[in-house]
């Protein structure tokens, strides 16, 4: 083969009868596309005797593309890439747009204020840059924002929002690359004469399309263009030669437009349906993902098999399995019995490694991007749960389709704001700053509300969300707790927060500057909605406040150490909530908890020597009506780990249980986190007997005058 001499990576070889193939490498990832099919399997062949390779089939995604074949064509798309962004950003819960930019806004250097961590804008708009390879509609308004920065500012900053809110909208946009029977080729040009407001230059653009496909270019993205002088005369030499035609093309016609000027929705949408890209509409996403459900929940057995060996293929060098002689091995059987069943302490020492800098590969072979604390709830201590970039996607698929399953039941789910209730903690901090934090906007919550101090962050987040009253459609909590929290807040303090709706101002027990600036982005004088809520609240019977406030909240089962599974029916009743989990998030098992005979409804968990002769049960051999602990190991290093939470097993969904969330192992009590009865408390009495306690009498009454149907997610 030959190695292309304008790009290293690519590798070609032209045989006859008009057969090829082209070699595309990038890292450790081989892509093999042509139509000379004896010798692409040759070529596999000899890479699988000199290299040690994997033949993943037929492409469906290489380097944030993913690629869909069938005989009319083939289809690429972002859309992963794009709500990863969407994800990496907090803009999930943000209300789309229809154009990713106000065809009147013209941006300048210096406008408003400099912004406080440039860096962020400028690694934003380099992924928005990548993500323009098959978004001819966004690909103007990001060649305007890159050309600040050297010195982003606000305004440049709110543009860059706005183009995320654009995505949002069509996250899932499409480039079809179509045979219509011929070769012909047609370009379009043209220039925004003088129009870029800052320097009075021209913004030019090409579009060739070939065979009705399109090959676009904007020159503000190339630095190099010394050739560009080569190309006219050669152009020049054609045109004269008769080789190229040339004709005039009417402003209606002209393609070029979407490269070259801000534009309305209507004629975004023309250009993009000309230039062979288009939505993947709402309704085909649903049902995309509700497709994928059903698949994942079927081939349960089949999946699980395969996510286990993607994280032992991937980590099979890290120091953790290197210690635990695992030698390569991918296999299920060998799995069980090399690795061990461990808990956060097993693994510590290690966490603590890479918090202090560490960057060797010790329990991933991918760098940890950050780390998200626990919250301590199942042990009782704060701890630090590592992560990888490439869990993003996943957390982004699995909100998918969460989203989807809801869109089920609420209609236009998506086009409305989210109201999440976020809070950071500051109790534990890495030694190195290598470690990115997570200070983005999320929902109606600014970051600066999230990040301040927890009376101020809950006051201005309630603030936010409830003047943007209109907007909101769903709301949201990691915590059902937080939620409960968030209610009895309301309850002490909406006469205040009434008062800023109305007058527009905020209250004097706000200090923090930031989180004063930031909601006086959002807040403005509303005397009809502060009515409303004043109202509302002042009824002597709060039951159902949520609903009647803000429409819903969102369902599903998570934790710091992953995304695990969704209520399939968001609408039941609490104490009829099941979880569905998703074998692709991680590979699941599961360790039998016992009954005690000597104490009623008491739970009796292994000790260390019965754990080891204990075999845990995998994902599709639960039995209904046992409970079990769940252990998981995921892509991000944590292998047969203890999370703490007992399940009960309530159902199937096609081949995968669903369960009950029970209760937190080695919990003495816990009282607002979760329900609790007389089985926990007796349970809390059993463990404090060492401490000479004991239950004297016990009573509890169920009060869902306050707080009702509360479809809460729980985490650990």
């Amino acid at each position: 083969m030959i190695r292309s001499g304008a790009d290293h990576s690519v590798f070609d070889r032209h045989s006859e009868p008009n057969l090829c193939i082209y070699l595309v490498i990038y890292v450790d990832y081989i892509v093999i596309i042509g139509n000379d099919q004896d010798g692409i399997t040759n070529l596999k062949q000899h890479l699988f005797q000199h290299f040690q390779t994997k033949d993943l089939g037929r492409s469906k995604y290489f380097l944030g593309v993913e690629v869909a074949q069938s005989s009319s064509g083939i289809v690429i798309s972002q859309r992963k890439y794009a709500l990863d962004i969407l994800e990496e950003t907090g803009m999930m819960g943000y209300r789309p747009i229809d154009t990713p930019v106000d065809p009147n806004a013209k941006l300048l250097p210096g406008q408003r204020e400099p912004l406080s961590d440039p860096e962020r804008y400028r690694q934003l708009v380099g992924k928005l840059n990548y993500l323009t390879m098959i978004r001819p509609d966004i690909s103007f308004p990001v060649s305007v924002v890159s050309q600040f920065m050297t010195s982003p500012c606000d305004s440049h900053w709110d543009v860059v929002v706005r183009i995320l809110r654009y995505i949002k909208s069509s996250p899932a946009k499409r480039l079809l690359f179509e045979d219509r029977g011929h070769e012909h080729i047609i370009g379009y040009t043209d220039a925004d004469w003088v129009g870029s407001p800052s320097d009075r230059r021209s913004t030019s653009g090409y579009c060739v399309l070939v065979g009705a496909l399109h090959i676009a270019s904007n020159p503000v993205f190339h630095e190099r263009t010394k050739h560009i002088e080569i190309d006219c005369y050669f152009v020049r030499e054609k045109i004269l030669s008769g080789d190229i035609v040339t004709k005039f093309v009417k402003s209606s016609n002209q393609l070029l437009d979407i490269f070259t000027k801000s534009l309305t929705s209507p004629r975004i949408n023309y250009i993009c349906n000309k230039l062979g890209t288009y939505d993947l509409s709402m309704t085909e996403e649903i049902k995309k993902n509700l497709e994928f459900i059903e698949e994942v929940t079927t081939n349960v057995d089949e999946v699980q098999k395969r996510v286990l060996d993607e994280i032992l293929t991937q980590n099979a060098n890290v120091e953790y399995l290197q210690r635990l002689n695992l030698n390569g091995h991918t296999d299920k059987e060998t799995f069980k019995k090399v690795v061990p069943v461990i808990t956060y302490e097993d693994i510590q020492p290690d966490i603590k490694r890479i918090a202090n800098g560490d960057k060797s590969p010790i329990l991933c072979s991918r760098p940890v991007s950050e780390f998200f604390i626990s919250s301590g709830t199942s042990r009782g201590e704060i701890k630090l749960i590592p992560t990888i970039e490439e869990e993003r996607g996943r957390r982004s698929l699995f909100y998918g389709l969460m989203m989807s399953v809801v869109s089920q039941f609420v209609p236009d789910l998506v086009k409305g704001e989210g109201m999440y209730f976020m809070f950071i903690k500051s109790e534990a901090k890495t030694p190195v700053n290598h470690f990115r934090s997570c200070n983005n906007i999320v929902g109606t919550s600014p970051a600066e509300a999230i990040l301040c101090l927890a009376y101020q962050s809950m006051y201005s987040q309630m603030l936010c969300g409830l003047c943007r009253n209109r907007e909101v459609i769903r709301v949201g909590t990691v915590f059902a707790s937080t939620l409960i929290r968030a209610m009895r807040f309301l309850e002490d303090h909406w006469s205040l927060i009434c008062n800023d709706i109305r007058t527009g101002t905020i209250n004097n027990k706000i200090t923090d500057p930031s989180v004063r600036e930031a909601v006086m982005k959002i807040l403005k004088p509303d005397s009809e909605l502060a009515d409303f809520i004043e109202a509302e609240c002042s009824k002597d019977s709060w039951q159902g406040i949520i609903t009647r406030l803000l429409p819903l909240v969102s369902a599903l089962y998570a934790s710091s150490e992953c995304f695990f599974g969704i209520n399939l029916k968001p609408f039941c009743k609490p104490s009829e909530v099941a979880y569905t989990l998703i074998p692709t998030m991680c590979y699941f098992e599961f360790l039998p908890i016992h009954r005690s005979n000597e104490v009623i409804n008491s739970i009796s968990t292994p000790t260390q020597n019965e754990k080891e002769e204990q075999q845990l049960v995998d994902l599709v051999d639960v039995k209904i009506g046992l409970e079990y602990e769940l252990v998981v190991t995921t892509y991000s290093g944590l292998y047969r780990y203890r999370v703490g939470d007992v399940l009960r097993v309530a159902g199937y969904k096609n081949n995968v249980p669903q369960f009950n969330f029970s209760c937190r192992e080695n919990v003495i009590l816990s009282i607002d986190s979760d329900k609790t009865d007389e089985f926990e408390l007796q349970n809390a009495a059993n463990n404090l007997m060492p401490f000479d306690a004991r239950v004297t009498e016990y009573t509890s009454y169920a009060d869902i005058a306050t707080i009702q149907a509360i479809m809460s997610c729980f985490g650990s």
